[in-house]
Order: C-alpha cells, then sequence, then structure tokens
C-alpha cells in the first residue's frame, strides 16, 4: 500500500452528490470514476491499472452486467486510462460497449477472462 488516504478517496468517488443530485448517475459513470481514480491516485505501489480496472468491472457485476473484452482490450484500456488518453466521458463509454446484462451477456471464456483477471489482480495485492 502506498496511498491509504489515495484509496479511501477513490472508493468513495463515485457515490458522491451535492444537493441531493449524483455526480455519477448510472452504473457504468460508477465504474469509470472508481477505475479513473484508482488508475490516477497510484494508492498501490504496483497494480494500479490492473486494479482499477478489475474493480471498475466488479462493480457492474454489482448492477448485474458482465464486462465482456479479450484480455489485450482489457490491458490497452488500463493503460489508456492510467496515461491520461481517455477522459472520464470516454472511460463510461468503454464500460458501456462492453458491458452486457449478466442474463442476457454470453458465458464463457470472456467472463471466465475477466474473473481470472480479478483473481490475478487481487493475488498480486495481497502480496504487496
Amino acid at each position: 500500500m502506498r496511498d491509504l488516504e489515495s484509496l479511501k478517496a477513490a472508493i468513495e468517488r463515485p457515490w458522491g452528490s451535492s444537493f441531493g443530485r449524483e455526480h455519477f448517475p448510472g452504473p457504468c459513470q460508477n465504474a469509470a470514476a472508481l477505475c479513473e481514480s484508482l488508475n490516477r491516485r497510484y494508492p498501490f505501489v504496483n497494480g494500479n491499472k490492473r486494479t482499477g480496472v478489475t474493480i471498475g468491472s466488479y462493480l457492474l457485476s454489482t448492477f448485474g452486467y458482465e464486462v465482456e473484452a479479450t484480455q489485450q482490450e482489457l490491458e490497452d484500456f488500463g493503460m489508456d486510462v492510467g496515461q491520461g488518453v481517455l477522459d472520464l466521458g470516454q472511460i463510461s463509454r468503454w464500460f458501456e460497449n462492453h458491458a452486457e446484462s449478466a442474463r442476457t451477456s454470453r458465458k464463457g471464456a470472456m467472463c471466465a477472462l475477466t474473473t481470472l483477471y480479478l483473481c490475478v489482480t487481487l493475488h498480486a495485492l495481497a502480496g504487496e
């Protein structure tokens, strides 16, 4: 862990509101805010990009969506977010374009890949 306060701020960001209005009103916007914050705040010594993409994808799964993307798409997306190539709206659109309802999404390799990616990331973080 490099910066616990950055981690806390990143986790809290998707749930922010002002005057009774949510800053990020939908699942993909929530995932984008979380992903961007984890990628750019660097709360961990290593694995910030992997963690941002993985936790953003996991957050969508709690809303009933599965992220379907190839390993290369996930890696490219994480790099683009981390390097500031994508703004928050573009990150949200990426999630929108790659998320399908868990009831209608293709099961199999892509969903398994996302789950595996989450497990590998959590394992890597446990070693830090």
